[in-house]
This record gives C-alpha cells, sequence and structure tokens, in this order.
C-alpha cells in the first residue's frame, strides 16, 4: 500500500475501526490525525457517517515493516494491535 498526504485511512482494533487522515508520507512511514466521525443517517448497525479533518486530532505513526505491513511506530512486526487500512470508516463494537 502505498499512501499519499491527504489521503484517508482507517486504524482498526479488533473490530472498531476509527478514521484519520495522512498528513506526511514517505515510502516507509506515515504519520496519521485522527478525524471526526459525524453520524449523518441511518440506524445501528448501518449509521452513515461523513468525516471532518481535526487540527486538534490524536496523531500516529506508522513505519513500513520488512515484511510488508504498516505497524504503529515502536511495536514489533508481531504485534496484533492497530492494523492500518485505506479508506475511512468508523466502527465501535457495541459488544465490547
Amino acid at each position: 500500500m502505498e499512501f499519499s498526504v491527504g489521503d484517508g485511512v482507517s486504524v482498526a482494533y479488533v473490530s472498531d475501526h476509527y478514521p484519520y487522515t495522512v498528513v506526511e508520507a514517505s515510502p516507509k512511514r506515515i504519520v496519521i490525525r485522527e478525524d471526526r466521525a459525524i453520524k449523518r443517517s441511518g440506524t445501528w448497525p448501518h449509521f452513515n457517517y461523513y468525516y471532518q479533518r481535526n487540527p486538534h486530532g490524536r496523531e500516529m505513526v506508522f513505519t513500513l515493516r520488512k515484511n510488508g505491513v504498516w505497524r504503529e511506530r515502536g511495536t514489533d512486526m508481531r504485534h496484533t494491535g492497530a492494523r492500518l487500512y485505506k479508506g475511512r470508516r468508523f466502527y465501535q463494537d457495541p459488544s465490547y
């Protein structure tokens, strides 16, 4: 996966997904900033959201590892924490 500044991405923890925007990008390192997810319509579990950039949102740094996987900086290659996906998505699993 390649990323460019302005791309929408999602960070997933187990089944929960949170929207972010790429604010810095290089071939092996990206910085992302958390966006706001604002409910537009729908009923659970099919809510529709629109996403708004948040200049004060949490920032995270991901690096591309030798195995081709993007992981949060400071974690090892086997770390099962945050996963990175292209495209913004917001979802919080109500069963947790």
